[in-house]
């Protein structure tokens, strides 16, 4: 078996196959090359990049984009470093952290698998405290984590792992942790903020 470089001339949505032209052999065309299931047509348009595994009987299979085109799929990871302070000044206050962020470019239509932990303490004796979500270009993300009785000076751990019930079209995202304040006035630090994103394609 071996692998070789090609570019798509022509992809078929019924058959989920391109037409590839070998960059060693430019004057030849593969026809009706299978492309891997899993890879989304966004990146088998005429121009793109693959690469494709040929077999000693002749068999062939486009897996992958290859020569600079967009990764697929996609992801990254971002974490805190020391403490970081966070103070409420009004009542029902969303802070975003930070440091803490996670940008992804997406090339096909996505669902975003994301984990997240972070501990968080409070100098002050609330209940509740507030709750950790996660917010995507700004915006919040259903899924959250209270933290409902807050003895001051004490660390808690607060995670959250899902999978978004949407599906995002191709774009520039970013995700990054966001805590909820129930009242003004409150002051507490994070330690040890993991964010953690996959973007697959739906």
């Amino acid at each position: 078996m071996e692998i070789i470089r090609g570019v798509v001339e022509l992809y078929d949505a019924a058959s989920h196959t391109v037409a590839v032209r070998p960059e060693q052999s430019p004057g030849a065309l593969l026809d009706e090359v299978p492309l891997a299931r899993d890879c989304p047509a966004e990146l088998a348009q005429p121009g793109q990049a693959l690469a494709v595994m040929v077999w000693d009987d002749g068999a062939l299979l486009a897996v992958a984009p290859l020569g600079g085109g967009p990764t697929w799929p996609t992801g990254g990871v971002s974490f805190e470093s020391g403490n970081t302070p966070l103070s409420s000044t009004v009542a029902d206050q969303e802070l975003p952290h930070p440091t803490v962020a996670v940008t992804l470019e997406t090339v096909y239509p996505a669902r975003f698998w994301v984990w997240q932990m972070t501990n968080w303490n409070c100098a002050t004796l609330r209940t509740p405290l507030g709750y950790v979500q996660v917010e995507l270009n700004g915006a919040p993300l259903p899924p959250m984590a209270l933290l409902g009785y807050a003895a001051a000076g004490k660390w808690y751990a607060l995670p959250l792992c899902f999978a978004t019930p949407d599906v995002y079209p191709p774009g520039s995202y970013t995700l990054r942790p966001r805590f909820h304040f129930y009242f003004g006035g409150d002051a507490t630090q994070t330690t040890s903020t993991t964010l953690s994103v996959l973007a697959l394609p739906a």
